[in-house]
């Protein structure tokens, strides 16, 4: 036997009702949870950039160590987009490092030169925007620094690429001396 309750159409509506309000209010909640989580996972990423970018940065120059940051938090922020913006960083921070002392320039490029690699076009950027008047001195104090227990400390690739443009700037400056007909 099968029981039939007669409800009221009032009662029928209620009920509706009552569920809809209880299923609009989970889905609130659910949204606001998924914005809670997505803003936790935001943040963490943000610390965790943070906290890399001190920790890499930590034996650079007092200085210069704030345009280094910038560089490499750019070129984070560009990897993870896919976009080239942060070599406009590094031409601004450039521009900032121009009118300070030459041993704050020199520890700078060779900074930026230790931790990025320069294909072609980037390598002829860094020369012509970058560094600029500042061959031989970078030259002179790469080849110094080459001497210190930071150099050995090095990975293997910023070895590699403090190797490769000492062989560039010899070569520049050695050019230049020609040009210049000057003593080198």
């Amino acid at each position: 036997m099968i029981w039939k309750k007669s409800v009221s159409t009032e009662e029928c509506t209620k009920y509706f009702l009552i569920n809809c309000y209880i299923e609009l209010m989970s889905r609130k909640i659910a949204k606001r949870l998924a914005l809670i989580f997505i803003l936790l996972i935001i943040l963490c990423c943000v610390i965790g950039w943070t906290i890399f970018i001190y920790n890499a940065t930590s034996e650079v120059p007092v200085n210069v160590r704030r345009n280094v940051q910038a560089v490499v938090m750019a070129e984070l922020r560009s990897s993870a987009i896919g976009d080239y913006s942060w070599e406009n960083e590094l031409l601004e921070q450039s521009k900032l490092v121009k009118s300070m002392p030459l041993e704050d320039r020199v520890n700078y490029y060779r900074e930026i030169l230790v931790r990025f690699d320069f294909d072609n076009y980037r390598g002829v950027f860094m020369e012509e925007d970058v560094i600029a008047d500042d061959f031989s001195h970078l030259y002179l104090h790469l080849m110094e620094y080459k001497k210190t227990k930071n150099y050995e400390m090095l990975f293997f690739d910023g070895k590699r690429r403090l190797n490769d443009w000492i062989m560039v700037l010899q070569i520049i400056v050695k050019n230049k001396c020609r040009k210049d007909a000057g003593e080198c």
